[in-house]
């Protein structure tokens, strides 16, 4: 019975002392360096602004490293905000919307296909396995808007 007060004494002590602060701790655990690799251009080749319905326009992406890791790999994932089409490698596997696919080459080709005859707007982001991220806004008018003169 000694035991049991002088426990419930003791943790009630805790409590109360243990309460008395104003403030919040939050523990934050410390993170390990990140291996920083090579920053890298991404290029996006001349291309036309202009795309019809159901017209193609093939995207020409150079990526160009300021330095040589071997051990660099590169995917590439895309998100649409505007218009309605899809983006296809050159071997025609489609490209769902924010799911990274691997890249073979620093010099790749993406094919984009209206299914609209509204305006296309799009982002294309190439990230290594660094953490670096760099991505490219690409932006169509529609044909018959611009045979139109709007």
């Amino acid at each position: 019975m000694k035991n049991l007060l002088f426990g419930l004494a003791l943790f009630i002590s805790f409590a109360i002392l243990g309460c008395n602060k104003n403030e919040l701790s939050i523990y934050k655990p410390q993170t390990a360096p990140i291996v920083t690799g090579f920053d890298f251009e991404l290029i996006l080749e001349g291309t036309t602004s202009i795309i019809a319905k159901y017209g193609s326009v093939d995207l020409h992406f150079r990526i160009v490293p300021q330095g040589q890791e071997p051990s660099t790999q590169y995917t590439v994932s895309h998100i649409q905000y505007m218009g309605t089409g899809i983006l296809q490698d050159m071997e025609d596997n489609f490209l769902g919307q924010n799911i990274g696919y691997h890249l073979n080459d620093r010099n790749f080709t993406l094919r984009y296909t209206s299914y609209s005859d509204t305006e296309h707007f799009f982002e294309v982001s190439v990230k290594d396995n660094f953490g670096h991220v760099k991505k490219k806004k690409v932006k169509f008018m529609p044909q018959n808007e611009v045979a139109m003169g709007k």
